[in-house]
């Protein structure tokens, strides 16, 4: 958006309201933007035959970003590269960016934006945020039945779900349940479509195949209604359809374990921008720029940062 000749005139466009700047550490943003698990599309469909070793082949993508000389190149990879990190600090419109948002937005005040870090939506914290940000941005509360929906990993099987088979002309479809168990979203992404049709379209069949409502409290398996009414009538395509995800549905839960110990930590960051001395510098004057705004209005939400310090003393010791 930044890139963009005519953005200038559309944050002139948004008028004086309240806002909410969500903030959190910058190496904790490049921790995840170096692990980020992609996929080539969400619109694939897997025959019910493939095994599931040619299905994650397909699937787990990782995007290497890098610079070769003067130019950008990009492949597919089976891991996450810290090398990455290079092109996501210069990634202006996705990443490091949030004073030159600022000043782009001329009609809000300072005393109108609200700074939150991002541990006060993450976990146990999340319920009594989001019942704050209600009040100060007049939309809905949650309900206090939906406490625990608020303390779940949400993006646990991001990358892997939703999945989407065909056999004999049905389409079977494993998705995340928590995305299925409420039509609310306050963020919505496109790999969220599937399960957001759900509600309208699919029709769960875990119960009726396994006589158990979800697979490790997350996965279920839905069709769509019409074909449902097919499925009920034919034994035998049950039986294959529900042998097939028997075996399957664990080898999914392992890669998506495997998968997960692929991720970088902080400490990662920390190690690999030591060890490169000019991309640290180029990193702190970054986020120096990013963070201009934040440390005018919340220095302690920087203060508070364990690793942003961390770095911080790093760059002392290595300038």
């Amino acid at each position: 958006m930044f890139n963009d000749k005519y953005k200038d005139k559309l944050y002139a466009l948004i008028p004086k309201t309240n806002a909410l700047c969500l903030v959190r550490d910058p190496i904790g943003m490049l921790k995840s933007y170096t692990s980020y698990h992609g996929r080539p599309s969400f619109t694939q469909v897997f025959e019910l035959a493939l095994s599931p070793s040619e299905i994650f082949e397909e699937l787990i993508r990782y995007i290497d970003w890098h610079f070769d000389g003067k130019h950008l190149i990009w492949e597919y990879t089976k891991y996450p590269t810290l090398r990455t990190s290079a092109f996501r600090l210069n990634q202006y419109d996705a990443t490091f960016h949030d004073t030159d948002l600022r000043k782009a937005l001329i009609n809000i005040a300072d005393e109108d934006i609200i700074c939150i870090d991002m541990s006060e939506i993450v976990g146990k914290r999340a319920f009594e945020t989001m019942n704050t940000l209600a009040k100060a941005f007049s939309f809905p509360a949650p309900k206090p039945s939906d406490k625990e929906k608020f303390g779940i990993k949400a993006g646990l099987y991001e990358g892997v779900l939703p999945i989407k088979f065909a056999y004999k002309n049905i389409h079977i479809y494993l998705l995340d349940n928590v995305y299925c168990s409420d039509c609310r979203f306050y963020i919505e992404l496109g790999q969220f479509v599937e399960h957001k049709n759900a509600f309208e379209h699919y029709q769960d069949i875990t119960q009726f195949l396994f006589n158990q409502d979800s697979f490790y409290e997350r996965i279920i398996v839905c069709i769509e209604k019409k074909d449902f009414e097919i499925l009920k009538q034919d034994t035998k395509t049950c039986e294959q359809i529900k042998e097939y995800l028997l075996a399957f549905i664990p080898r999914l839960e392992e890669q998506r374990k495997i998968e997960e110990a692929k991720r970088f930590s902080e400490k990662d960051i920390l190690e690999y921008l030591k060890s490169h001395k000019d991309l640290c510098l180029e990193a702190k004057a970054v986020f120096e720029k990013h963070l201009t705004f934040l440390a005018s209005v919340r220095p302690d939400i920087i203060e508070s940062w364990k690793y942003y310090q961390e770095f911080l003393a790093m760059c002392e010791e290595i300038s």
